[in-house]
């Protein structure tokens, strides 16, 4: 939700709509003594100019008049008890800060999705993938398998042209990934360049921002310029067997299916933003009369993200042990332990 919409494209600082957000977030800053963030700086906060972390809790606001004006939850509630309608841009914002204060989603049909916070461990390779990545600025380029179902890669641009040119890589060889997949598998592939704008200037929403990763501020710079690509292949059939390994019947999409579902919302939706699909089901986990939808944005967090399979399944055993019988309910997990994780 925080994603939903178009990227910012170029900021000229001295424009007077963005000067006046400038001023609100120089005032919040400076007399409240709060963080602020300025969303356009940011491909994931594209809802709302301005994100307050105050003694609140994390307020969204949005500057009206060049910064003479403010729009939050606080002016929105005013407003609807005022008028019959409110714009989209302002129900949208009223969407988001109602998921964060009561962690509840409002969608269509006035249904609503719980957010509900779960203790689980948030089980993920990110050490490994470091790993890969120091490995990466030495030797220019390195690759490894570091689970039955995720290949990790990294490219140092810089520095594999370096040993090319002292002649220590002599061939493009020297890059190849290797894998003893089936031919036949659903293998899904991810890079940091997924984050930068692209697709006719929209972006993939949903990324964990490489800024917050447990690295290094250097590294996570060289990912976000580019310097260094991180490339993943998650192979999506390995990770239905060990759902099935662990006690799970799996109704899983193929990778024909999923490609032909994407097709066929694009043509429905000529914004490609619109046709975004990876919100859509990937596979059902079954378990007597129990079943569990999995979206695909859940487990391509593994090729993203770095989180292991077994977080998935931690969180579908949770979710079977509370879940009522006879009762369908639609909820978006919180795992608690994460929150240790990004920095």
């Amino acid at each position: 939700m925080i994603a939903s919409n178009r990227k910012t494209g170029y900021i000229d600082i001295n424009e007077p709509g963005f000067r006046g957000v400038l001023n609100i977030a120089k005032s919040m800053a400076w007399h409240r003594k709060n963080v602020v963030i300025i969303n356009d700086l940011s491909n994931f906060l594209r809802v709302g100019d301005l994100t307050e972390f105050s003694k609140l809790g994390i307020l969204i606001h949005e500057s009206k008049a060049k910064g003479r004006r403010i729009k939050n939850i606080f002016t929105l509630l005013q407003d609807v008890s005022r008028v019959s309608k409110i714009s989209k841009q302002s129900e949208r914002l009223l969407k988001i800060q109602t998921a964060i204060t009561h962690k509840k989603i409002f969608i269509d049909n006035n249904q609503t999705v719980k957010i509900k916070d779960i203790k689980v461990p948030f089980e993920n390779y990110l050490r490994d993938v470091k790993k890969i990545i120091l490995k990466a600025k030495k030797e220019g380029f390195f690759s490894k398998k570091i689970s039955d179902c995720l290949i990790v890669s990294c490219l140092d641009l810089i520095k594999s042209i370096q040993l090319m040119q002292i002649g220590k890589i002599r061939d493009w060889k020297h890059f190849k990934t290797t894998e003893d997949w089936d031919e036949a598998d659903f293998i899904f592939p991810f890079s940091n360049t997924d984050s930068f704008y692209k697709n006719e200037d929209y972006f993939i929403p949903n990324m964990t921002p490489y800024s917050i990763f447990p690295f290094p501020s250097k590294i996570c710079l060289e990912l976000l310029s580019g310097r260094l690509i991180l490339a993943a292949r998650l192979n999506i059939s390995k990770v239905y067997h060990y759902f099935e390994e662990n006690g799970w019947e799996v109704e899983g999409i193929s990778l024909d299916k999923f490609i032909k579902r994407g097709k066929k919302l694009e043509s429905l939706y000529p914004d490609i933003y619109e046709a975004y699909h990876h919100d859509e089901t990937l596979c059902i986990l079954k378990r007597g009369k129990f079943n569990l939808a999995i979206p695909a944005t859940i487990i391509f967090r593994i090729g993203m993200d770095f989180m292991t399979e077994k977080t998935i399944l931690l969180e579908a055993e949770h979710t079977y042990k509370k879940a009522v019988p006879f009762k369908d309910e639609w909820s978006a997990i919180n795992i608690l332990g994460e929150r240790n994780i990004w920095k």
